[in-house]
């Protein structure tokens, strides 16, 4: 029939008869669906099951059940509490780390500059940066010395 039905028309066609088929199809679901709930999956009203058996035996108050209700609300607050608590410590601990990190960091670098001070003959970095201070120290006195001679007392101690 390709030479009597065009392609487009027999799409369309298999998509007509496609569509009633789901449509069917559905309505049938539909029909055992209401049938197994009815019937199959309904617990007789004479029948209890072992789980339910406690209640029969104990039923709650709506005072007890209130309390429970107040109990396991209180308890899911404090359950978002301890876990956004322990999201701040993982926070924390990371940011630890990432110090810990740095200050490994440093004392690598101060322990490459004293092997480094030391190959160079200096005996100690403490005491060399000892040494430079108070050099400094010394220069920084000179200068504040010549700051507080007089100015027309410059030649003076050039004789």
């Amino acid at each position: 029939y390709g030479t009597t039905i065009t392609p487009e028309k027999t799409k369309q066609a298999m998509e007509t008869i496609q569509s009633v088929l789901v449509e069917k199809l559905d309505k049938k679901f539909d029909h055992v669906e209401s049938y197994l709930l009815k019937n199959v999956f309904t617990i007789p009203e004479d029948v209890v099951l072992p789980e339910d058996r406690v209640q029969m035996t104990h039923p709650l108050s709506p005072e007890e059940d209130r309390q429970l209700d107040t109990e396991m609300e209180q308890l899911r607050k404090h359950i978002i509490a301890v876990r956004y608590g322990n999201e701040c410590v993982r926070q924390q601990v990371s940011d630890i780390e990432n110090l810990q990190k740095h200050a490994d960091n440093t004392l690598l670098y101060l322990q490459q500059l004293d092997s480094s001070a030391t190959d160079a003959g200096v005996l100690g970095i403490k005491d060399s940066l000892s040494f430079v201070l108070d050099k400094t120290k010394d220069l920084m006195s000179a200068v504040n010395g010549l700051e507080s001679e007089p100015k027309g007392n410059t030649n003076s101690t050039t004789g």
